[in-house]
């Protein structure tokens, strides 16, 4: 081959070699193109799933914003607007990440959304029937101490003088109770921890076990209203119990909620760092073959010249 090649002409020589050179020049050329298209594309990926990255801190925004204002009605509709704003960038993500990996990692991040989702829907539901609960228990300590007025008034009222003093200190007893009752229950509502739950329950066991023997010293009077007080109470302490049912309830809806976070979180994580990796890999392909065609070139160009 050498020996044919030597027996050309300097002119066709030249030609060829040239020619080639040129050839491959213009290959170098689309291949430089072809690896800054590829990293142009990359790049935009890579600002799409950022994206994500920005719309999962609004989420935890929103989230937090959601729960200091105790499952506000405008804090719940940032809320749910900031849980949508996934879905676009979710969807172009499919059209353009076509590799099986990425579409996996893009299927457990729509998974940790949907699952995201119904836990949040779950935790308005609690907070709905929170608020409820404590509707019922302001109605209900309303008429509780609507009752233990008349009560009292009728005690007032009364001849003797003993059984007025008596009674007076039963009901403003039954009364007292309801009040540090009240007070304790608006403690927990306001701010749910184990201590304030605590002095709650002690003053539900006080209130509801003192009733009875208080009533009792009434000898049978005022049965009516009696009835109509511990029935009150009793429904006071089931919404009471209803409120903290519920707060249990949202405990665990958070706890789920967190942990579908973290798995998005990691899931951006991941596909993150699989474009960064896809991004070297194409940056080092771009590299390698402009390094192989200028070596060909220099060798087409010296064999062209002997």
């Amino acid at each position: 081959m050498f020996t044919w090649f030597g027996d050309l002409k300097i002119a066709h020589k030249l030609f060829m070699g040239f020619g080639l050179v040129l050839c491959l020049t213009l290959a170098q050329s689309l291949i430089s193109w072809d690896g800054m298209g590829s990293l142009v594309r990359r790049s935009q990926v890579v600002s799409d799933v950022s994206r994500l990255n920005d719309a999962l801190g609004d989420l935890r925004e929103a989230r937090l914003r959601h729960a200091m204002a105790n499952g506000g009605a405008d804090e719940a509709k940032q809320l749910q607007a900031a849980l949508e704003a996934f879905k676009p960038t979710l969807a172009k993500l499919r059209e353009v990440m076509v590799k099986p990996r990425s579409q996996a990692l893009l299927s457990n991040a729509e998974q940790a959304l949907q699952g995201y989702s119904a836990n949040q829907a779950a935790s308005f539901g609690a907070y709905e029937k929170m608020r409820t609960a404590q509707k019922q228990m302001g109605v209900l300590a309303t008429q509780s101490f609507a009752t233990i007025e008349q009560i009292r008034t009728q005690v007032r009222a009364l001849t003797d003088a003993e059984q007025r003093v008596v009674r007076s200190e039963a009901i403003n007893q039954v009364r007292e109770n309801l009040i540090l009752l009240r007070y304790h229950v608006r403690g927990y509502t306001g701010n749910t921890t184990a201590e304030t739950e605590r002095l709650m329950n002690a003053q539900i066991a006080t209130t509801v076990d003192d009733l009875p023997g208080l009533i009792a010293r009434f000898n049978g009077d005022f049965p009516q209203q009696f009835q109509q007080l511990q029935q009150q109470v009793q429904a006071y302490a089931s919404a009471v119990e209803a409120f903290r049912g519920e707060v249990g309830h949202l405990v665990d809806y958070r706890a789920a909620m967190a942990k579908d976070i973290d798995a998005l979180n990691a899931v951006i994580g991941q596909l993150l760092d699989d474009q960064a990796t896809l991004v070297a890999s194409d940056s080092q392909f771009a590299r390698s073959l402009q390094i192989a065609t200028t070596l060909l070139a220099l060798v087409i160009g010296a064999a062209a010249a002997l």
